[in-house]
């Protein structure tokens, strides 16, 4: 199912339309789940969020892209929130 799912956003990254992957029903749970764990808060500013972020670029790491942080401690969370905070504030862009 991984090598599935890895093989199809390669594709989609190939082919230039990784909305697709956005638009998936898998992603979206994901992104639920990950925005009630967050309190549907930004990780940034504290207002309220929409979106969810990937600590490393889809593009970059496409093996990543359903993984999420989810079911972690708050150590584990707070890790990855501050990758999230210094991917962006890096790249001056969203992740």
């Amino acid at each position: 199912h991984e090598v599935a799912l890895r093989e199809w956003i390669s594709k989609l990254i190939e082919m230039d339309r990784l909305d697709k992957f956005y638009k998936s029903d898998l992603f979206m749970r994901i992104r639920a789940d990950v925005l009630k764990e967050q309190r549907n808060a930004c990780q940034l500013c504290d207002r309220p969020a929409v979106t969810v972020h990937h600590v490393r670029k889809v593009r970059e790491y496409p093996e990543l892209a359903y993984q999420n942080i989810t079911g972690k401690t708050p150590e584990a969370v707070q890790k990855t929130t501050e990758a999230i905070r210094n991917n962006i504030k890096a790249n001056n862009e969203y992740a």
